[in-house]
């Protein structure tokens, strides 16, 4: 590492420290830029922060990085009042990286507000000097309106450059456009300022690379100033030569949230890159939100999607639920289409509609992926937009006859609405005597009604039967080819809309709705429910007093939200869970007598629990939300069945919740929680199929619920009684997919089965049983993600699968075997963290991985490799969200990560050859292992969460620790 590398590295960790935790993510992302290595050394010598007293690793860094920033002439308590030239420092207003901005004002005769850029101390290395430099040059050669002026520059006693610029009293541009409630026209002209300044800096050969709302500001008057050239690339042959070769991949200095794609891939920068920059910017203008969605807000995330992704279109952008940091970087906010309306056109559907069209297609444009297909100039891209504004047509749209058309009815109404009266009368004529149209109607109706039977009638006379999976397939896509066509002829009918709609559902239920028999197609199923979102999203629009109308959308929200849940997408899942809620709330409170509404909230409730708490699949964690509407689903549904008690699909609704609430408290280790439901939910169920022994539905509600009562009767230790309501539930399970083998969710019970039995027998010691049951659980699921590579929900299962078989080889003693089978699941649960990094599912599975593992090495004697899985393991935990960490089953993943390590440590110190000092220390560090260990054992013992497995672990952590005191008390 160079002395100018870690003069860096010192400063950046100053800053960081000064700042709140919250704080650093954001500080980073701004100061390092695309520069990994440097933010990795910043956050490594972080990860030191909390560390105590004289031990702590840190504090030499940490006093060396505070004398750096204390003898700097910059640090803003020093500065304060210092003089440089004929300008007085007044406060620090903005920093960066690599520079501080103060405010300050001139003292001689000319009274002036300035802005003054100084160069920060340990950043003055030759690379940053010449870029600075650089900036000093470009701004003096720029004259215009709206670009931040340059007034004066020099050089302060120790020799650090600076700038004295025009200060600017203004907003960035997205808070002055919120703030003020800027229309989408206002914003559209305010843009064309911006648009104004960076083309005459085009016109000039200078290009801006780092454009961003923070580096647009907005006076009191509204006029844009364009700031911070300090990244420019200088085109003149001139400036060439002062300026370093910044394309180099260690020098891409930009804003990953901004940047184009080939300033990402470190390819030749042109002016395109700025016409990318500002429809970025253009599109939180309009939307409030970024053009990508992403998972996490590492640059490395953002940079991926900026390659690989398509932006989302703006229209469709401001119907979204997304969480976002806010502008100053310490929390979150919620953007909802309520709140992004209400800074701009007032209402969802009227923001909509204004983006829809030209909007969605001029933006669109200037974020193309290739540079050729962008807007050819900043010039262009701008007069685009002044052609949408006065009504003509825009380059980014095909010249269509249509478009034109509808361009020029618009410019010229009076004169068409005179054209097209004389036409309506030559129309009616010809309409009068066209004696073919009732004809024709006849047989479209006919051919209308074929399809709704086909659809309404013969689909649902047998959607519940055993094997029909296949010919409710072809049912239902026969059907759709007819509704296609007809709504090719008559896209203005609602009710034929409609029926689409709901066609579109049915199909997709039988592609891949996880809660019903279908064909594990997920791609498929998702792309239906979209079909049908589109329709109805816009019958919604034109019927919002329609109460079927608008419960029928919060039919589609939910499908799409439970695909997002089976592929893994639990923030995508949230939010379409989230709108089906809201819609049927509002429906419901205007009709609180509507039964029908309130069943439909009620199962809102618990897709939404799910998404929060249901442990058998991708969740946010947060089991007490879950619970709460687990429980509001159920005060619903009891009341319901109290009014209706022989409403058998009421009564089936109760039965799920009961059961649900059941695998929900158990998975919490609420045991005596849990026993009522799970009870409540058998008897009920039992009912369901004596009522009708043919219903699968029936039969599945029965086997899930008998499910959840095993899984109590084993979590109690009544490991004879859990076994035998296995095996009857595997007997079962094979007899559903007997009968419809191409039923994938039969499927997926039949694996769970086999998965259960596998760990009863690993309870009792038959491990050649256990072994035979998780390889069966393991080729279904299999099966299941070769017929859907999307299918999250199957890869989950399959890595379970792994571990679980490696569990039981581990315990029969073929560890080779045991070590290859971990390692495979590992490889899937990292790639589900590395997708999730807050997958609460996947994240005590991981840690348990690890464990396992260094469990096989500490056998086989590899005894550093197993110590640092181990250290992985725990590291899992720390890093996991809050919620996580004080989760049981995260908590007891952590004292078995430190009992063995103690163990490790304990091997360590008992291994012949080793040194009488270093086999202290190893006895020492064994002893502090296992006293965390034991702490962590007596608070879950405290708290009445033990499970029966672990409940030895106490008392053998605790003779572990004696025997360390021991050795150590031998060695005073």
């Amino acid at each position: 590492m160079t002395p100018e590398r870690w003069q860096r590295i010192k400063v950046l960790l100053a800053d960081a420290l000064e700042r709140s935790p919250a704080e650093r993510a954001a500080f980073l992302d701004e100061a390092c830029g695309s520069d990994a290595a440097l933010r990795a050394e910043v956050e490594s010598l972080l990860a030191y922060e909390d560390a105590p007293g004289a031990d702590d690793p840190l504090a030499d860094v940490r006093a060396e990085a505070a004398a750096t920033v204390a003898e700097t002439p910059t640090d803003e308590l020093r500065m304060a009042g210092r003089c440089l030239g004929p300008y007085e420092i007044v406060r620090e207003i903005g920093r960066g990286g690599m520079s501080v901005v103060y405010l300050a004002r001139r003292v001689d005769e000319y009274r002036q507000q300035v802005a003054i850029k100084l160069l920060r101390r340990g950043m003055d290395t030759e690379l940053v000097l010449h870029r600075f430099r650089n900036e000093r040059q470009i701004l003096a050669s720029l004259d215009h309106p709206n670009i931040a002026r340059l007034l004066d520059g020099g050089t302060t006693e120790d020799g650090a450059p600076y700038l004295v610029m025009e200060y600017i009293e203004g907003l960035p541009i997205h808070e002055y456009c919120d703030d003020h409630k800027l229309s989408t026209e206002d914003r559209l002209r305010l843009f064309r300022q911006v648009c104004a300044a960076v083309q005459y800096a085009h016109q000039r050969l200078v290009i801006h690379r780092d454009i961003k709302p923070s580096n647009i500001l907005v006076g009191r008057e509204g006029k844009t100033k364009l700031l911070d050239f300090g990244i420019a690339k200088i085109l003149t042959p001139e400036l060439a030569a002062q300026t370093l070769d910044q394309t180099s991949p260690a020098l891409r200095l930009m804003t990953p949230a901004y940047a184009s794609p080939e300033q990402i891939r470190g390819d030749a920068i042109t002016t395109a890159s700025d016409v990318y920059s500002l429809g970025v910017v253009l599109y939180e203008l309009l939307t409030g939100h970024k053009p990508y969605r992403v998972t996490s807000e590492s640059p490395h995330e953002l940079m991926r999607a900026v390659l690989e992704e398509e932006p989302r279109q703006p229209s469709t952008a401001v119907t979204l639920i997304e969480e976002v940091r806010t502008a100053d970087g310490t929390s979150r906010l919620t953007l909802t289409p309520e709140s992004v309306s209400q800074t701009r056109e007032g209402s969802p559907e009227k923001l909509r509609r204004r983006l829809k069209g030209d909007l969605d297609n001029i933006v669109l444009k200037a974020l193309c992926k290739e540079p050729e297909r962008r807007y050819a100039s900043v010039e262009q891209f701008s007069e685009d937009i002044r052609r949408h504004l006065e009504g003509l047509p825009v380059i980014a749209r095909p010249a269509t006859l249509s478009y034109r058309a509808g361009k020029f009815i618009r410019r010229h109404k009076a004169g068409v609405a005179a054209a097209v009266a004389i036409v309506g009368i030559l129309v009616a004529a010809i309409i009068a005597i066209n004696h073919q149209r009732a004809r024709a109607e006849r047989r479209f109706n006919e051919v209308r009604k074929l399809a709704r039977t086909v659809v309404f009638d013969y689909h649902d006379a047998i959607a519940d039967l055993p094997g029909a999976t296949l010919v409710r397939q072809r049912l239902v896509k026969d059907a759709l080819e007819y509704l296609d066509s007809l709504a090719k002829e008559a896209a203005g009918d609602r009710t034929l809309q409609r029926e689409l709609a709901a066609a579109y559902i049915k199909i997709g239920d039988v592609q891949g709705n996880s809660r019903v028999a279908n064909l594990g197609d997920m791609s498929g199923a998702l792309a239906s429910y979209r079909k049908a979102l589109t329709i109805r999203q816009a019958l919604a629009r034109a019927e919002p007093a329609n109460v079927e109308v608008q419960s029928e959308l919060a039919e589609s929200y939910d499908r799409i939200g439970t695909i997002f849940r089976d592929m893994g997408d639990v923030t995508g899942a949230a939010g379409n869970y989230q709108q089906a809620m809201m819609v049927l709330e509002k429906l419901s409170a205007s009709a609180p007598e509507n039964v029908a509404l309130r069943r439909k909230l009620a199962a809102a409730y618990v897709r939404m629990g799910d998404i929060k708490a249901w442990p058998r699949s991708p969740n946010l964690g947060d089991n007490a939300g879950g619970i709460e509407l687990y429980r509001k689903a159920l005060a619903l549904r009891e009341a319901l069945c109290a009014a209706r008690p022989t409403d058998i699909e009421l009564r089936a609704e109760l039965q799920e919740t009961h059961q649900t609430l059941a695998d929900v408290l158990l998975s919490n280790d609420k045991l005596t929680d849990a026993e009522p439901h799970a009870r409540r939910a058998v008897a009920l169920a039992e009912s369901r199929v004596a009522a009708d022994p043919t219903s699968v539905r029936a039969r599945r509600a029965l086997m899930r619920s008998q499910d959840a009562l095993a899984n109590w009767l084993e979590r109690r230790g009544e490991v004879e009684k859990a076994l035998a309501l296995y095996r009857q539930l595997l007997a079962s399970a094979e007899a559903l997919v007997a009968a419809d083998p191409n039923n994938m969710q039969a499927r997926m019970d039949l694996a769970a089965r086999h998965t259960r039995l596998g760990r009863v027998f690993l309870i009792r010691g038959d491990l050649v049983q256990s072994v035979k049951h998780f390889r069966q659980a393991l080729s279904l699921d299999e099966a299941m993600t070769r017929a859907d590579l999307r299918n999250e929900a199957a890869r989950r299962l399959l890595a379970n699968d792994y571990q679980n078989l490696g569990t039981a080889q581990a315990q029969a003693g073929d560890l080779s075997d045991a070590l290859a089978s971990h390692r495979r699941a590992l490889q899937y649960f990292e790639a589900l963290m590395q997708t999730n990094p807050n997958d609460w599912q996947a994240a005590p599975r991981l840690a348990r991985g690890y464990n396992y593992v260094g469990e096989i090495l500490l056998k086989t004697g590899d005894l550093m490799t197993a110590l640092d899985y181990f250290r992985r393991a725990v590291a899992v935990v720390e890093r996991a969200p809050t919620y996580g960490s004080t989760s049981q089953p995260m908590r007891r993943q952590l004292a078995m990560s430190h009992f063995y390590i103690g163990q490790t440590y304990e091997r360590l110190a008992r291994r012949t050859g080793t040194p009488a000092r270093q086999r202290s220390q190893h006895w020492r560090d064994a002893r502090h292992a296992y006293e965390r260990s034991l702490e962590l054992w007596q608070e879950i013992q405290r708290q009445g969460v033990l499970p029966p497995e672990y409940a030895s672990k106490p008392e053998e952590t605790t003779r572990a620790l004696a025997r360390c005191n021991a050795a150590l008390a031998r060695r005073k």
